[in-house]
């Protein structure tokens, strides 16, 4: 009896990917593709819409919508399942901009150093997805909104193809991804929700912790200004954070946590990170699996659950 193995991924991929040579990726051989340059903005009225004052509690979906979604999540799942052959991908990601506005101490997902990427890149890009029939496209960084003009070329020419597309971002510059016509974003943070009534602790007596809670608090307060600000704007807009955080910005070597009664390591933090977004993203949004996922509003309270 065959032994299975110990990872959840393709034999070949998993002995590709731990097996193959170290040797440095070959830049593809640019062939001079550009991107149409798109009207900007494209919604001006979004860039002074406060959004509805009430928000509503079921969103009215037009025909037309529903069939926008159909198209760029469902058909290319039935294509995936009925065509012949195994290379039928549904969702792929461009990292537009390795570059960031931040400096999160959590954060290994950027590199100054290195270039973003190139509208010959990224055209060529989209036309073989689109070719193979991709229909969800994901834009990413380090954050891929400081360069918005070329974020926005990248959006139109995708959503022209009809992709479904959404945005990791900061949330720094959320209004240039309003403007831009982009229908999701996801907003990723170490901030945890605000604690209730039963879960208050002492506050932090050394001067790094100190510090650390007035930093801390900083980036909860930003965050629920985004929320509030934003919300209703987007056809999806996603929060992924944990739900209990004892780590200060300052903290790089752990943290006493009172909840659990030991030390936490910043590398919980980061393996957390993980299987939140899998959790509050991957599995209920890309998987589509019809599970119910937490919204969080804007006030920090309990959200309500419902099907994604």
């Amino acid at each position: 009896m065959a032994t299975p193995p110990k990872f959840r991924i393709d034999v070949d991929i998993h002995d590709l990917l731990m097996n193959a040579a170290a040797q440095p990726a070959k830049i593809p051989t640019p062939k001079g593709a550009t991107l149409p340059v798109p009207m900007f903005p494209q919604h001006p009225e979004k860039l002074l819409d406060p959004g509805p004052a009430t928000i509503p509690e079921y969103r009215d979906w037009t025909l037309s919508q529903i069939y926008r979604k159909m198209r760029g999540w469902l058909f290319p799942y039935v294509r995936s399942r009925t065509l012949a052959g195994d290379f039928h991908p549904i969702t792929a990601y461009l990292f537009l901009e390795y570059k960031c506005n931040l400096d999160c101490w959590y954060c290994w997902a950027f590199n100054n150093k290195v270039k973003g990427m190139t509208e010959d890149v990224a055209r060529r890009s989209i036309d073989w997805l689109h070719d193979h029939g991709c229909r969800v496209l994901g834009l990413m960084g380090g954050e891929p909104l400081l360069r918005p003009d070329f974020a926005h070329k990248v959006v139109n020419y995708a959503a022209k193809k009809g992709f479904w597309i959404y945005v990791g971002t900061n949330g720094r510059l959320l209004r240039e991804v309003a403007a831009a016509g982009a229908e999701q974003v996801i907003l990723v943070t170490a901030s945890s929700p605000e604690s209730g009534a039963h879960e208050l602790s002492t506050g932090r007596a050394e001067l790094r912790g100190r510090a650390g809670e007035h930093l801390t608090a900083f980036e909860a307060a930003g965050l629920s200004d985004v929320l509030e600000q934003f919300d209703g704007r987007f056809a999806g807009l996603f929060v992924i954070r944990p739900a209990h955080n004892p780590l200060g910005p300052l903290d790089f070597g752990g943290v006493y946590d009172e909840r659990s009664d030991r030390r936490q390591a910043l590398g919980e933090l980061v393996d957390r990170g993980y299987e939140d977004a899998y959790r509050q993203f991957i599995e209920p949004v890309v998987g589509a699996g019809g599970d119910p996922m937490e919204v969080q509003p804007a006030n920090g309270g309990l959200g309500k659950r419902g099907n994604v």
